[in-house]
Order: C-alpha cells, then sequence, then structure tokens
C-alpha cells in the first residue's frame, strides 16, 4: 500500500494524501478521515525518515540541562524530573524525539553545530544562570531555541518561567497574616530565579529580612546551613523561606534536630510544589509552579520559532499552596 492507492481508493491526489497524513489544516476534517480510515484499513505507516528528509527536519528537539549550577554537578531535585517529564510528554504528543544534551558536549562544538550534527530542529535550555550573554549571542544568528528560567528585561529571546516576584510576595503576604516578625531567607546569590523570589519577598515584607546565602540548592548544604546558624546562638527566625522546596526540606531536618517545633516557633515556606513537598512530614507549604504547563508552553513556543513565526516570551502564575509548616 501506498500514498498512490490510498489516492486512488479515496478519489483525490497524493498531495492531498501527503498533507493528510501530516494533519495539515489545509485539508477538510471529512476529507482528512475518510484518507486516515483507508490508510488505517490497509496498514499503511508514514516513512518518517522520507517524509522528514523532504521536508528538512528531524523531528527531534534537544533539550540541553545547565548540570554545572545544580548541586554537585547532578540532576536530583524532583522538580527537575517534573518538569522534563512534562517537556516529554509535551513532544510525544507532537510526534517529536527528544536528543538529551549536557552544555559541555554541546560547547565542544557549539550549538549551531548541535543542530547541524546532532540532527534537532531546535533546543530547549532548562536555566540559563550565568548563560544569558550566550544565549543573547545564539538569538542574534537565528538558532531556534527556548529557555526555561527568569524574564529579563534585556533578553531577545523566547523565556518561558514562573513570576518568581509574585512567589515571593505572596509567602511574604502570609507571613505576614501569621504575624511573624522575623523572616528570613534561605537560598544562592547569583542563580536568577532565586534572586527574584527573594527581591519579591523583601519587596513585599517592607523591611529588611535575614538573608541565609547557601553555596547550592541541595538538601545537604542547607541542613548544614541552617544548623549552624541554630548553633551559633544568633536570633531564631520565626518564618523562613527557602528558594526551593528541597532546601526547605533540609531547614526543617535542622529545625527537627534541634528540637525547633514547625509550625509553632517558626513557619516555613519552600518553592516549586515538588511531589515531595505534600509527602513531607509535617507537610510543605510552598509556592507552586506548573510543570505540565511549562512543558506544553515551552513546545509550543519552541514549535512556532522552528516554523518562522515569533514566539513572546511567556510568564506563568505562581499560587502558594498552604499546608502543615
Amino acid at each position: 500500500m501506498s500514498m498512490d492507492d490510498i489516492a486512488r481508493l479515496v478519489g483525490v491526489s497524493k498531495a492531498t494524501v501527503s498533507r493528510a497524513l501530516q494533519d495539515s489544516p489545509l485539508i477538510a476534517d471529512e476529507t482528512k478521515k475518510r484518507i486516515l480510515e483507508v490508510a488505517r484499513s490497509n496498514n499503511y505507516v508514514v516513512n518518517r525518515s522520507a517524509q522528514n528528509l523532504r521536508r528538512r527536519r528531524t523531528d527531534t528537539i534537544g533539550l540541553v540541562i545547565d548540570f554545572p549550577s545544580l548541586p554537585e554537578h547532578r540532576l536530583s531535585d524532583p522538580f527537575h524530573f517534573e518538569l522534563l517529564g512534562n517537556i516529554a510528554n509535551a513532544l510525544a504528543a507532537r510526534q517529536q524525539d527528544v536528543l538529551w544534551c549536557s552544555p559541555q558536549s554541546a560547547h565542544a562544538g557549539g550549538f549551531e553545530n548541535l543542530l547541524a550534527n546532532k540532527g534537532v530542529d531546535g533546543i530547549i535550555f532548562i536555566g540559563q544562570s550565568g548563560h544569558h550573554s550566550e544565549l543573547r549571542a545564539l538569538a542574534k544568528v537565528g538558532i531556534p531555541f527556548v529557555v526555561w528560567g527568569a524574564h529579563r528585561d534585556d533578553a531577545n529571546y523566547c523565556v518561558v518561567g514562573s513570576d518568581n516576584l509574585l512567589g515571593g510576595r505572596l509567602v511574604a503576604q502570609r507571613f505576614r497574616k501569621l504575624k511573624r516578625k522575623r523572616p528570613m531567607f534561605l537560598g544562592p546569590k547569583g542563580h536568577i530565579e532565586i534572586d527574584q523570589r527573594c527581591n519579591g519577598f523583601a519587596q513585599e515584607w517592607g523591611s529588611t529580612i535575614e538573608q541565609l546565602e547557601v553555596a547550592d540548592l541541595s538538601f545537604m548544604t542547607s541542613r548544614n546551613a541552617v544548623l549552624a546558624w541554630l548553633d551559633s546562638g544568633k536570633t531564631l527566625p520565626d518564618a523562613l523561606f527557602a528558594g526551593s522546596d528541597t532546601m526547605a526540606m533540609g531547614a526543617l531536618a535542622a529545625m527537627r534536630e534541634r528540637n525547633i517545633e514547625v509550625p509553632a516557633a517558626c513557619s516555613v515556606c519552600g518553592y516549586d510544589d515538588s511531589p515531595s513537598a505534600l509527602h513531607h512530614s509535617p507537610a510543605l507549604t510552598t509556592v507552586r509552579q506548573d510543570t505540565r504547563l511549562a512543558g506544553a508552553v515551552l513546545v509550543e513556543r519552541l514549535v512556532q520559532i522552528i516554523q518562522g513565526n515569533p514566539a513572546a516570551s511567556v510568564l506563568l502564575p505562581t499560587d502558594l499552596i498552604e499546608r502543615a509548616t
């Protein structure tokens, strides 16, 4: 069974069959339905390799993860796994494959070579810390890509990310509602998304907040930093906002080791609403980032760019999820 055979059976041209099998909006739904029924009943399988060769597309998207900015250069945070899974689901819905790359492998020959030699149609970058100037340069030469990260006024590329400033403000509002007086922010400096969360928190609070800086986003680094603070004899904060759920859980572990009751002595809030936040004991209050929506929008925007259309950046809403801490 070939396209010519299907065209003869349905009574249309071969070009119409080809467009219908690609789900082209140019073909009427009724005609498309008849063509697909004939194709299925005769076990016709689209030769994607030949189709892609004609279209000069690979139907493969490169996924570049910013490993150097992750704790111990490892992917371990539940939020990242959720985001990656939802990106993969959104790509699968469009019959796109995924090529997973580290920045180091891409840098070996440049991102232009990643597109040409590894056969990808575009790139999704997870994280932008320390790479903003490089991403600006890529946009100038027309590399099709989108970024999951923080919005910046000087970005000339498409960014999809959560409203980190709003997330920080929501946490400050909750602590005010709880009549807390001594807030602390826990997180690394120089990480643009974490910085925005801290800034939103500080701006909404309106007065001085204590900041406990840590080297990375890991559980153990946060636990050890909070333990050191508690053992230093400094005044205990009565409200702690951590830049991620993983860091918040590290802080909770430290407080549990020093017999500090949460939330009686100190309210704690994380960020991400990762699966572990709900099942942690006590259940963690957090700011939710919608990873399913994020994955869908990242893929939608990248497809627009690959097709030669402009794609505006998107700021996704954040919500405060109130739980036991």
